[in-house]
């Protein structure tokens, strides 16, 4: 069973390096589950794919590191990090970690296809308004006064 979905994240404009990093067929022999990691442009995604008869899922994923100037506190970066949630169309963020000022965030965007979806164009349209979430909430960051140095790929 080949992915459908795969062929149109490879077909995308400036999608690059795509590599297939594991691969499950369901025991109904009519889902699939395949997890990928591609270049946009200059950024790393992490894509996971569920494809049925039915509906397929598809996520994205990028983990970003914010290098903060000052001290933050865990409930104010929540409370950021849920700011940027509710502005976010479709986007979510999460904290994964904080390592002294270094915070590390995770941004991942979910979109569900039927069968006669127009796959292709809906990944390029997703793709370029994905990769702004960590500008998003770096500015957030800046609004509440919190300076930072770096916004870096994990």
């Amino acid at each position: 069973m080949k992915s459908v979905i795969e062929e149109y994240i490879k077909n995308v404009d400036n999608v690059t390096d795509v590599v297939i990093t594991s691969q499950e067929i369901g025991e109904d022999n009519k889902s699939l589950m395949t997890k990928l990691v591609f270049k946009f442009g200059e950024v790393k995604i992490q894509s996971s794919i569920f494809e049925n008869t039915a509906i397929s899922i598809l996520g994205f994923i990028m983990n970003f590191h914010y290098t903060i100037q000052q001290k933050i506190t865990r409930q104010a970066l929540l409370e950021m990090v849920n700011d940027f949630n509710k502005k976010a169309p479709g986007a979510k963020a999460s904290l994964k970690n904080i390592e002294g000022k270094k915070i590390i965030i995770d941004f991942r965007i979910e979109t569900f296809f039927s069968e006669s979806s127009d796959m292709k164009n809906i990944i390029a349209a997703t793709l370029p308004m994905f990769i702004l979430s960590p500008v998003m909430l770096s500015k957030t960051l800046e609004n509440k006064g919190y300076k930072h140095n770096s916004i870096m790929e994990d």
